[in-house]
Order: structure tokens, then sequence, then C-alpha cells
């Protein structure tokens, strides 16, 4: 089974999974190539209502967590990595933190992108994943949190956390509750195994759930917003009206 390949032959197949990830980028569409648009895709938890909601009520609850981790969270998170309560299970959370349901369906969409709304969904979830994981990692290098365990300083915001629930945003968004409880619940597994692993602060889990969830939901508006846009244009018989539909 996957969750029990050693960590060497783990990382070894994380990098080939990678390397598919970034192939995948060469067929999509340009949707994302315009400067303005790239910036906009940054800022994406900004722009729709939910969106907004889901990021400022996720930075209250980081906040709070944070300000009272001596007395909720720390002891919390102690505890867990003492009592390892997840046993294997840890392992499998920490094994689909690190993209790979986003890179599967990312995979399968691109195979069945001719059929219904695939092609959209296969760019959503791959501009979520991104600019979830280049904000992430951004913060991680600002912020610099040395982790529960000591090992560096890249603990705040959970990577592993912000992958597994920009996938289950995008699957909610795109498939509704009888496939987005499921991945729901495989991101909480996530999230509790980076404590149960003594890799994180409830905090950073917090956050890192925040920042996946806030993107897709952004990101979708954005790009719900660009799929038909009505324009005026002159042409040689005299017309002036268009209509344009990026894919």
């Amino acid at each position: 089974m996957l969750y029990s390949f050693s960590k060497s032959r783990r990382k070894i197949l994380i990098r080939i999974y990678l390397t598919v990830f970034f192939v995948l980028l060469l067929p999509f569409n340009s949707a994302s190539a315009d400067t303005g648009d790239v910036l906009k895709k940054f800022v994406a938890p900004l722009y729709g209502e939910t969106s907004r909601k889901t990021l400022l009520t996720g930075t209250l609850l980081t906040t709070f967590f944070y300000t009272t981790r001596k007395t909720i969270g720390n002891p919390l998170q102690k505890d867990m990595a003492e009592d390892r309560p997840m046993g294997n299970l840890a392992h499998f959370g920490d094994t689909m933190g690190q993209m790979i349901p986003n890179i599967a369906y990312m995979a399968a969409t691109h195979i069945l992108r001719n059929k219904g709304r695939n092609r959209q969904r296969r760019n959503l979830m791959f501009e979520t994943t991104l600019f979830t994981a280049l904000t992430t990692n951004t913060l991680k290098t600002v912020v610099g949190e040395e982790r529960p365990s000591g090992g560096d300083t890249r603990s705040f915001p959970s990577g592993h956390t912000a992958n597994a629930f920009a996938f289950a945003a995008v699957v909610g968004i795109e498939h509704g509750k009888k496939w987005g409880i499921p991945a729901y619940a495989l991101a909480s597994i996530v999230a509790a195994s980076r404590m149960n692993d003594n890799a994180h602060y409830l905090h950073d889990v917090v956050a890192g759930a925040t920042l996946g969830i806030s993107y897709a939901y952004g990101i979708n508006a954005l790009n719900k917003k660009s799929e038909g846009n009505l324009g005026f244009a002159p042409y040689k018989d005299g017309g002036m009206f268009s209509y344009q539909r990026n894919f």
C-alpha cells in the first residue's frame, strides 16, 4: 500500500507525481497567461462572497487559536503527538496531503476534457492547487515559525492541509455534497495527521484549510466571470457585437 512505503520511496514517488503535475501544464489553455489575470488569481480569496467569508472566518479562527495556543492549541497538539491516536492512518494522511488527489483529479479530467465541464474542472483544480501552494510557501518563508518537532521553521501554515482542502473545496464546488463530503473528510484526516505527527500546531492547520478553501471559491468566482464576456468590436461588414467564451 502507498502509505507503507519507506520515506525515501515516498519522496521518489512524490517527485514523479510533481513531474506529471508540471507536464500537465503543457496542454492547458492560456487562461492565466495574462499578467493581470495572474495577479487577480493571487488575490482570488478577495473575490466572491463565499471566498471572502471563508477568508475572514478562517483568519479570525487562526488568530484565536494562535493567541490561545498556550491554553488550547499547544496542549492539544502535544497530547496528539505523544499519544499518536491515528496510528497508521497518519501515514495515509501524510501521503494524501502531498497533492496526490489534486494531481489524480487533474489527470482524470484532462483525459476526459471534452466531456461536460471537465475542462473547466481541470483548470479550476490546477489553478487552485497552484496558487494555494505558492501562497502557502511564501507565508512559510516570511513567517518562519518553528515546527513543534523543531525540525525547521516552515510550520505556518500547513502545506499538506492547504493542498487537501484545496482539493476538497474544488470537488465540493464541482460535484456537490455526494463527493464533497468524502473529500472534506479526507482533508480533515490530512489536517489531523499533521498534528498527530508533531509537524504542525492547531493554528497552522486552520490557516492551511482557510487558504485552500478560499482560493477554490475565489478562483471559481473569477473563472465564472470570465467564461462569457460580451464585447463590442468593429467588423468589415459593419457589425459591432461579439461574444467571447474562454475555456
